[in-house]
């Protein structure tokens, strides 16, 4: 079925709709659908973007592949085809067709991907054990061969089996090979040199397509020529120790700043309400007020216990709890202690009365920076770090944070993180221009199967040879890993005579490549290093997008509601009981590294989320088939198949539940089968009319509530 609509590349009109049947015909009428398109009609050079190359398009002068066979026409295709000289363009049209190995479909796959059902040429009926029909399909010519033997003349002869350990190979996703293992192409690019070495191997160089990074001036390392990884482009570390701001410069552009303590560099917290009585670049001297005149509320007691002072000169005060946990608070300037030292409190009883008018005074000399939620002095002599932020530059620590001399603050979001060229270097209001050729040199001890002026793609092979899927999945993706499976099972049972039909093959490369390594939980439930299904890790991400959509409406909703508890951070009160919420408030309150905030909204308190919640990450792990049949949703399942006692002992441990919705737990405990006239979609309900007895007996009325007995005498 197709994916998109198919178009013909000379007349621009659609002959396929989306989510239309391909039958034998219409693919035979398509496959031979081709025509030649000129470049210098614009109508043309239009139909010809997202069309598919027929041939192999070289330039005429370097030799150097342009377009490649079978490849996907882009725009930047026909600016490079007109420059080399190219009149005309062979090419056919653009089918993308559903597959098995990408339906999104949870605990199974849609009619739409799965397409025909191969006994009738029809498409496949709901409730159709399309997994069953793959693994019958693949595994029963494997049976056959391994029985076969070829004879000449009566004398036994080569055994014809010998290309089905390499399908073993793939199914149990083999990390090392037994056939000598390919070199494939680190990056997308031209082959530009193949080199003996005085070692007898071959060294292969490939160029990718030149492309810019935008890098501040003052952390640019690298210079005309040089060839270094991306990584040796800047300087990522601090060069001094403070604190991290990143700054709004204005609505387009964004600026870093790290402060020195060493140079008297200080950041003042604002609370809220305060009125600041300086601007950004204003001179201060020692002693400044920061802010306009303001009362600090009185301590409010946040746990039951004894009230102590440990110290008079560092005016903080303790309540002692029974279990012996200790709350401390610093007592505002001015204010009078309101219980005596030694007596008994309760949560939420004043401690202090509010401060004399106090004012936020600078501490030394320095230049003024006023943000959002505070204010920074620093001194402009002293060895505080600026820079301009871009777009190929992530910061890898957050606002507010503190930073040590010599952390790495910085990194380049650079796709190809591996060698580059630099080609020129252009310089302008601080920002430099990087031109950047990606390079990679590939030692190879093998026949070489490409010449120089080829074009490659990352994974593909570079010699003869087999390359571990695994590797192939690490450095060029989920696609080329399974395109690589498909071709190598294919080849494997094709050499033998038998021809399986595509979407068999891809029903198994889906199940051994469903599975994700957590490397990053998040806010998720999954633990570091666990690993989940594809769709259980889907379904975890889309209820934390949905929890955050929540979260985010439900804070634009109380906006001006009042709040119902104080909110406090680091000693410091942000918000006081029966404040009107703003967003500024929230915002602050959240930078401070407050989750939650309580609000009076309508009749009832509700609990404000402030934080967002973090997605999880993880890596796509290619898992062996009997290893894939393990990591089933069911454990019934997994413990009918193999390593039964490990599998019931951990699932017993984790506290399980298995809801027997597969095929194996519905026939091993006797339950309706979830397949053919079974499939929930297909069942009809009957309609049971035998009076309330009757339907008590069906199991379909409601529950009666069990009547008490009353009991005398008791």
């Amino acid at each position: 079925m197709t994916a998109d609509p198919v178009v013909d590349p000379a007349s621009g009109e659609i002959l396929l709709d989306a989510n239309q049947w391909i039958s034998r015909d219409v693919a035979d009428y398509l496959g031979g659908l081709e025509c030649e398109l000129s470049l210098s009609k614009a109508t043309d050079r239009e139909r010809m973007i997202g069309t598919r190359s027929v041939a192999e398009v070289r330039s005429p002068e370097t030799q150097r592949v342009l377009v490649k066979t079978d490849e996907l026409v882009t725009p930047q295709h026909v600016e490079v085809l007109e420059a080399n000289g190219i009149k005309a363009l062979r090419v056919r049209p653009r089918i993308v067709i559903r597959s098995p190995m990408t339906c999104e479909t949870a605990n199974g796959i849609c009619q739409l991907c799965y397409g025909l059902d191969m006994s009738n040429h029809k498409p496949v009926a709901l409730g159709t054990a399309v997994g069953v029909i793959a693994a019958q399909s693949v595994g029963e010519p494997g049976t056959q061969l391994t029985m076969r033997t070829f004879h000449t003349g009566g004398v036994a002869g080569e055994d014809i089996t010998q290309g089905l350990p390499r399908a073993e190979e793939l199914f149990e996703a083999r990390k090392s090979m037994k056939a000598g293992e390919a070199s494939i192409s680190p990056l997308d690019g031209y082959i530009t040199r193949i080199t003996p070495t005085a070692s007898g191997e071959d060294e292969v160089e490939v160029t990718g397509e030149s492309r810019t990074i935008r890098i501040p001036e003052d952390i640019l390392k690298a210079e005309d020529g040089d060839l270094v990884t991306v990584s040796e482009l800047i300087d990522p570390t601090s060069p001094c120790t403070g604190e991290l701001f990143l700054i709004d410069a204005d609505r387009n552009s964004r600026e870093m700043l790290i402060t020195d303590i060493a140079s008297g560099d200080r950041s003042y917290v604002l609370p809220e309400g305060v009125q600041v009585k300086v601007q950004t670049g204003d001179r201060l001297m020692e002693g400044d007020a920061l802010t306009e005149r303001f009362n600090v509320e009185g301590v409010v007691a946040e746990q039951d216990g004894r009230v102590e002072i440990s110290d008079e000169e560092s005016r903080v005060l303790s309540v002692v709890g029974k279990d012996g946990e200790s709350w401390s608070a610093e007592i505002p300037f001015g204010a009078r202690l309101m219980v005596e030292v030694g007596a008994e409190v309760s949560r939420g009883e004043q401690l202090t009365s509010r401060s004399k008018p106090v004012f936020i005074a600078a501490e030394a000399e320095g230049t003024a920076l006023v943000l959002p939620d505070r204010v920074v002095v620093y001194n402009p002599d002293g060895a505080q770090y600026r820079i301009a932020l871009t777009s190929d530059l992530t910061v890898l620590k957050t606002h507010g944070a503190s930073i040590k001399a010599g952390d790495t603050v910085l990194s380049l979001d650079v796709a190809h993180q591996g060698e580059v060229l630099v080609e020129s270097i252009q310089k302008r209001k601080g920002i430099a221009t990087v031109h950047v050729q990606p390079k990679s040199a590939v030692r190879i001890d093998k026949a070489v199967t490409v010449r120089v002026g080829d074009k490659v793609e990352e994974g593909d092979l570079l010699t003869v040879g087999v390359v571990a899927p695994h590797t192939l999945l690490e450095n060029a993706g989920v696609q080329k890993a399974r395109q690589y499976l498909l071709n190598e099972i294919h080849k494997v049972y094709k050499q033998q005579g038998v021809d399986i039909n595509d979407k068999h093959l891809e029903v198994i490369i889906r199940q051994i490549m469903n599975n994700v390594r957590i490397v990053d939980r998040g806010d998720a439930r999954f633990l570091l290093g666990d690993l989940v299904t594809l769709e259980e890790f889907r379904k975890e991400v889309r209820e934390l997008t949905e929890w955050n959509q929540a979260a985010d409406r439900l804070r634009q909703d109380v906006v001006g509601s009042p709040l119902a508890e104080d909110i406090e951070a680091g000693g410091q009160l942000l918000g006081t009981q029966g404040d009107a919420i703003t967003q500024e408030m929230m915002e602050q309150a959240s930078r401070a590294g407050v989750e939650r905030a309580f609000a009076v909204h309508g009749e009832e308190t509700v609990e404000v989320p402030l934080v967002t919640k973090r997605f999880p990450d993880g890596e796509r792990e290619l898992l062996r088939i009997s290893r894939a049949a393990l990591q089933t949703k069911g454990w019934l399942s997994a413990a009918s198949f193999q390593r039964t006692t490990k599998v019931l002992s951990e699932a017993a441990l984790r506290g399980e539940v298995d809801d027997l919705s597969g095929l194996k737990p519905s026939i091993i405990v006797g339950k309706r089968i979830p397949a053919g006239t079974g499939f929930r979609s297909l069942l009809v309900p009957i309609a049971v009319d035998a009076g309330e007895k009757g339907m008590e007996e069906a199991g379909l009325a409601p529950p009666r509530e069990e009547e008490e007995d009353e009991v005398e005498g008791v």
